[in-house]
């Protein structure tokens, strides 16, 4: 969390709000109140201070990398093993695996990944989950990063998932993996399906790396 250096007004007495701006760039978070209310008496000093993170990058590589010839020869055996381990599924909801042997996987994967779609969002998640996890199995993501996931509020209580909206790629992992466990097919009308798009974007955005948590500070810029 960054903190802005505070600034001094002389003001009268009474009653005020202070109100902090965003930033044109739509890659801030505030993780305090934006709006502080407060009582100036005469002779008196209000501290206020808001708080702030920024999103951005944290290694990932996206869908279509490993489908592609460039993640293919990263890809081993033993990936292969720890994606079947995963709860992934096909378009119609049945277990998706990859024992054959390791270029036949590899092959699997590529139609698995470039077919999946949203018909049944089950499938379309399972992608993106198969994506993350070789991003942290080659070392690219670190499974303890923070990723911004506001949308999760639609799953209810999400284990790792804080009132701000911040969840890590392991937890964020685990509740991917047990929802397509939970619910294999969900096709339109599926009660179940609002929750499995809002990780399936959770792990879109961390694949696209755009919702990491930085450790500096990124550009900000405001208009007059």
């Amino acid at each position: 969390m960054w903190k802005k250096a505070p600034q001094c007004a002389c003001v009268l007495a009474g009653d005020y709000t202070v109100v902090e701006r965003h930033p044109n760039e739509l890659n801030w978070v505030h993780n305090t109140s934006a709006e502080v209310e407060f009582d100036v008496d005469t002779g008196y000093t209000e501290n206020v201070s808001f708080g702030n993170v920024c999103m951005g990058t944290g290694g990932g590589f996206t869908l279509a990398y490993w489908s592609n010839k460039n993640g293919q020869q990263l890809e081993t055996r033993s990936d292969f093993t720890a994606l079947t381990a995963l709860n992934l599924v096909t378009g119609q909801g049945t277990v998706q695996d990859f024992t054959g042997a390791l270029n036949q996987s590899k092959t699997v994967l590529n139609q698995f990944l470039l077919g999946a779609n949203a018909t049944n969002m089950a499938n379309l998640l399972s992608a993106q989950l198969a994506t993350i996890k070789l991003n942290v199995l080659h070392g690219f993501v670190n499974g303890s990063a923070l990723v911004y996931a506001p949308g999760l509020t639609t799953c209810g209580t999400v284990t790792g998932l804080n009132s701000l909206g911040f969840i890590s790629i392991n937890d964020l992992m685990t509740a991917a993996n047990q929802s397509l466990l939970d619910h294999p097919l969900t096709q339109a009308g599926s009660p179940d399906r609002a929750c499995q798009e809002a990780l399936k974007n959770a792990l879109d955005d961390a694949n696209n790396n755009k919702n990491f948590v930085q450790s500096s500070p990124c550009a900000f810029s405001f208009d007059d």
